[in-house]
């Protein structure tokens, strides 16, 4: 990461190792894990440059992040401002404090999908159908969901260093080698555990359409719905009913009631992770970020 705030002021550290650096870059000619990290008083020649190399590459470097949201962010989990600047982008689409921060981001995921899926048939199994008696389902399912993964979450830290011992991370950090202990139990200053969910989108559009074609238009049925659903759209009754479906208002096009569902969605799941910590003790932070699991979950 080059640019940004120091930790103290929030001035720019901004130097000319800082164009150095993407420089370098920019004659590799490949993708490089660079990022510049914009605010209000990033040194725009900087910021400048590096549009022009991302734009004459074409290779996604560098990347750029934004710090008013990281900032504000971190400091939700009750973090100081002071600390929240120095924490640096690593990998793809997550942060960490450099040297002493154990977080396994993007590494543990929730598919809302199937916890939508699960949800419907349970609904059908019980005979009574609305939006609101599936999103209490769904509700119930992902809590169980996300009470497992922080479950699970302990128990890495507590056997992965039988397992497989963190020793890039053990080699590179403040604390394991001084302290004696993996990273992965003890040896790290913060730990701060993600916990991402995938398929926003899929469950959005779901429930959106549910509510738009069968509660309010009423053009499709309910058991129609289900029937078609359950004989897997093939046929020439549930070939039309999932073209309807299909055609009804998608999320990310603003104003549709699928934006609504994605909006609930994101607060419930974000409440649930963010919430409580896991029973060992250790903080987690949500995260939407689907990734290459978009193929794994279907």
């Amino acid at each position: 990461q080059i640019g940004g705030p120091n930790k103290d002021t929030g001035e720019d550290v901004t130097s000319e190792l800082s164009f150095l650096i993407l420089e370098a870059a920019h004659d590799l000619k490949t993708t490089v894990n660079l990022t510049i990290r914009y605010f209000d008083k990033l040194n725009m020649r900087l910021f400048r440059r590096g549009l022009e190399i991302l734009m004459e590459d074409k290779q996604a470097c560098p990347r750029f992040s934004g710090d008013n949201a990281l900032v504000e962010g971190f400091c939700k989990n009750g973090y100081p401002v002071e600390l929240a600047r120095q924490r640096n982008t690593v990998g793809c689409n997550w942060t960490s404090l450099p040297g002493r921060e154990y977080t396994m981001n993007d590494l543990v995921k929730v598919n809302l999908a199937k916890v939508f899926e699960i949800a419907f048939y349970e609904m059908v199994a019980d005979g009574k159908y609305s939006t609101d008696i599936l999103y209490e389902k769904f509700r119930y399912h992902l809590q169980k969901a996300v009470d497992c993964l922080k479950a699970g979450l302990d128990f890495h830290l507590q056997n992965q260093w039988k397992n497989g011992p963190e020793l890039l991370l053990n080699l590179c950090s403040h604390g394991p080698i001084e302290k004696g202990l993996d990273a992965s139990h003890g040896g790290m200053e913060f730990y701060n555990l993600g916990i991402d969910a995938a398929g926003i989108a899929i469950v959005a559009d779901s429930f959106g359409a549910i509510q738009q074609r069968v509660e309010n238009e009423k053009v499709i049925t309910w058991e129609k719905c289900i029937d078609a659903v359950r004989n897997n759209f093939e046929g020439q009754d549930s070939r039309y009913i999932q073209s309807i479906m299909n055609s009804a208002d998608r999320y990310g096009h603003g104003g549709t009631l699928s934006d609504d569902w994605a909006l609930r969605i994101s607060k419930l799941f974000t409440e649930m992770v963010a919430g409580s910590r896991t029973p060992d003790g250790y903080l987690t932070i949500p995260g939407l970020f689907s990734w290459a699991n978009t193929v794994m979950f279907g």
